[in-house]
C-alpha cells in the first residue's frame, strides 16, 4: 500500500511536534475508536483552528484547545484529538488516512493497521507529570513529556528557574563591596 504524500505550505497552518510524521502507522483496534492526536500552529488570530479530515470514514473531532506543550520549545500549539471509527474494517486492513492542518495548510497522511484486540500499553497511564503516552505497533509504548520534564516516563523533573538565594548562616562573615 503506498501513501500518497502531499506538502502544502502556502499561508496556511503546519503541524507541530508531537504530530507523528507524515507515513506513519498507527495501529487500531477493530470496532473501537481509534484516537489520533494532531498538533497544530498557535496563531494570533484566530488562535485555533481545527484540522481537517480527508475520509470517508465517520470521525469525531475533539478541540482544538490550546496547550503548553513538550520539548519541541514551542510554546503554545492547538491540540486535536481525532476519533477514529474503525467499525467494519476487518482484521489485517491497512487503509490510509489524511488531515490537512487547515483549510489551506500542510497535509499528513497515515497509514491506519486495523488488529484484533489487544491489551492497550498506555492504558495504565505510564506517562508521569501529564505526559503524553503513544502506543506502539510492538506493543509497547513512548512517552512524549512535557516541557520541563524527561525520562522514559517523563519521571524526571528539570529545573526552571534559578534557586533562591540563601541568606548567610549566623554569625558568618558578610563581604560588603
Amino acid at each position: 500500500l503506498k501513501l500518497h504524500k502531499r506538502l502544502t505550505k502556502g499561508d496556511g497552518r503546519l503541524f507541530e511536534s508531537p504530530t507523528l510524521p507524515g507515513g506513519s502507522e498507527i495501529v487500531c483496534v477493530k470496532d473501537k475508536f481509534c484516537h489520533i492526536n494532531l498538533y497544530t500552529e498557535h496563531k494570533s488570530s484566530p488562535k485555533c483552528l481545527p484540522p481537517v479530515f480527508q475520509s470517508d470514514a465517520p470521525c469525531t473531532v475533539f478541540g482544538p484547545v490550546e496547550s503548553e506543550f513538550f520539548r519541541s520549545g514551542i510554546g503554545t500549539v492547538c491540540h486535536s484529538d481525532i476519533a477514529y471509527s474503525t467499525g467494519g474494517l476487518a482484521v489485517g486492513t491497512k487503509k490510509d488516512i489524511c488531515f490537512q492542518a487547515t483549510q489551506d495548510g500542510e497535509t499528513r497522511c497515515f497509514l491506519l493497521h486495523i488488529i484484533a484486540d489487544s491489551k492497550d500499553p498506555c492504558l495504565s497511564e505510564p506517562c508521569q507529570n501529564d505526559g503524553l503516552c503513544v502506543a506502539l505497533s510492538d506493543g509497547t509504548h513512548s512517552c512524549i513529556c512535557k516541557l520541563g520534564f524527561y525520562g522514559n516516563s517523563c519521571e524526571i523533573g528539570a529545573i526552571l528557574k534559578e534557586p533562591e538565594p540563601r541568606s548567610p548562616e549566623p554569625g558568618a562573615k558578610v563581604n560588603r563591596n
